[in-house]
């Protein structure tokens, strides 16, 4: 009787409120939880049709992965490889065409030296001068002109001496090397003139000729073309030869000790002339795009370093391994 008393005492408002509570908010909340129960079992049954979707879909990849797999090594042992670097670059060109799904494809030999479409890296253990420069040097002329070029700063004389040799060097690769020497005899006499001649004749020769630290004459030869045309004030020749220079940097088998002076003197002058008041605008988007390309290559040189320690170490550990896997293009 006494709550129902009080509840006589309560306003016609509250009641109302009571009313709407019992009647509409609690029979709500109800069917709230009833559809909150559905949707849970809805997520359930979609999440186990996602799981079983996946489970098919990743057989699926993992077939394909497999048939793409077998058909690569198939079509890789079948290649009618080259001994050639550059024409291998071209050969591992036309297998990423076949198999672009293939990010990088590369040949590694059995010193670790890695063939890749864009790079060359040559294993530290298998770097050496070439034999161009030891049989130049074994010369009895060219040690005679060093001795006038060094020792008695006789630079006409070493010149003699170089140009004699030159006459009986016995292969194209010597020439090349004694050719350095009499157009940096010509440099020293500060006839850029001369120099010039021998040094462009320098930078058209083969990557692969390389002087006694193990530097690529072409480099050499281009350099210091870029070096004679600035004695000579030949400024859009300068600025040719350095762009030139540091393409070849960027594109030119890697592997010799003074690689990174080189590429840091060119970068570091075409900086400083970049901001000349004459510097050509032509000249400027030809070095932005060499930049860029830079950073491709360099990404692509840590990516085949990190490739080469893991192949390398697998070989260690496993001599069946590069047999199996690696393709020696020395034939060792």
């Amino acid at each position: 009787m006494t709550v129902l008393k009080k509840f006589q005492q309560i306003s016609v408002k509250t009641k109302i409120l009571l009313f709407a509570l019992l009647l509409i908010i609690l029979p709500s909340g109800f069917l709230g939880y009833l559809g909150y129960q559905s949707i849970e079992g809805r997520e359930l049954r979609l999440k186990d049709n996602y799981m079983g979707l996946a489970r098919l879909l990743r057989d699926q990849l993992e077939g394909n992965l497999r048939s793409l797999e077998e058909n690569f090594i198939r079509d890789i042992l079948a290649f009618n490889w080259s001994q050639d670097v550059p024409a291998i670059q071209n050969q591992l060109e036309q297998i990423q065409g076949q198999f672009p799904i293939i990010r990088d494809i590369f040949v590694v030999d059995s010193h670790g030296s890695i063939i890749h479409p864009d790079v060359h890296l040559i294993s530290p253990s298998s770097k050496q001068s070439g034999n161009a420069a030891s049989q130049a040097l074994s010369n009895t002329l060219v040690s005679t002109g060093e001795r006038y070029e060094f020792v008695e700063n006789n630079y006409s004389q070493a010149l003699g001496s170089y140009r004699r040799a030159l006459d009986q060097a016995p292969s194209i690769h010597v020439q090349a090397y004694i050719r350095m020497l009499i157009a940096r005899c010509y440099f020293k006499m500060k006839n850029y003139s001369q120099a010039v001649e021998n040094y462009r004749l320098l930078a058209e020769t083969n990557g692969d000729v390389r002087s006694t630290d193990g530097t690529p004459l072409k480099i050499i030869g281009i350099s210091q073309l870029a070096e004679c045309f600035s004695r000579l004030g030949q400024n859009q020749d300068h600025c040719r030869a350095l762009l030139l220079l540091y393409e070849e940097l960027i594109s030119v088998p890697l592997g010799f000790d003074s690689y990174d002076f080189y590429l840091q003197a060119v970068k570091d002058e075409l900086t400083r002339l970049s901001q000349e008041p004459d510097w050509d605008n032509r000249y400027q988007i030809q070095l932005d795009r060499l930049q860029e390309k830079e950073i491709g290559q360099l990404q692509t040189v840590r990516y085949l370093e990190s490739a080469r320690k893991t192949v390398m170490e697998q070989i260690n550990k496993d001599s069946s391994f590069s047999r199996e896997i690696i393709y020696d293009v020395d034939g060792n």
